[in-house]
């Protein structure tokens, strides 16, 4: 029987010994059990917004979409990540940096068109001003020369249709690797990957576009 609230700071501790036991499912599901940063059990279920009886089990295809990422790193500056043709069974593109404790101020996603012609949309929550307002493929989400961290991220894939979706998850200081956030589900916790109101940084974020048969 889950508690009802366990002290947060003992999160990344269990998180980090879950993973070192090979045991990724339960770390990953223990993340979605707790809140990160008031340690309170998240009860609410996870409700569909397009269709009930969709799951993640359920057909998926390739997207014929190619995405060019950069983001902008504490003291080294920007990079360019290509993330492109997704595949739900392929790894996506770490975008940003993992074990040097450094965060990111900026990040832009481009997308290059193709067949399905998805837009994308995206915001941070970024440290001393909250949450930015949403940009499209091409602009600039956070700070540049500020020395502000990310903290949370939200990202939408869209095109008019339902069957196209993308979900993402963050990396964040003295967490790790979050759970994934689907843009198509109303998500346990608020729909954005890290944390808000806890000052940790967000220092990397992996991004997957994914089409329901």
């Amino acid at each position: 029987v889950a508690l009802d609230k366990i002290p947060a700071d003992v999160i990344p501790g269990i998180h980090a010994d879950l993973i070192s036991k090979g045991r990724n499912e339960d770390a990953a599901n223990f993340l979605k059990t707790y809140h990160a940063i008031t340690g309170e059990l998240l009860t609410t279920l996870t409700v569909d917004k397009v269709s009930s009886n969709k799951s993640l089990s359920s057909g998926r295809t390739k997207v014929g979409e190619s995405l060019n990422i950069r983001a902008s790193i504490q003291n080294t500056g920007w990079i360019t990540y290509l993330n492109s043709s997704y595949m739900p069974s392929y790894s996506s593109t770490v975008v940003g940096t993992t074990g040097q404790n450094k965060y990111m101020e900026a990040f832009i996603i481009t997308s290059s068109g193709g067949s399905t012609n998805i837009s994308i949309r995206y915001a941070a929550h970024v440290a001393g001003i909250g949450w930015q307002s949403m940009v499209s493929s091409g602009q600039t989400a956070g700070t540049v020369g500020q020395h502000r961290q990310i903290e949370a991220i939200k990202i939408d894939a869209e095109n008019g249709n339902p069957k196209i979706y993308c979900r993402y998850r963050a990396h964040v200081g003295s967490i790790g690797w979050m759970a994934w956030v689907d843009d198509n589900l109303i998500q346990v916790g608020g729909d954005w990957a890290g944390t808000v109101g806890g000052g940790r940084r967000l220092e990397a974020f992996q991004l997957e576009l994914y089409l329901y048969n």
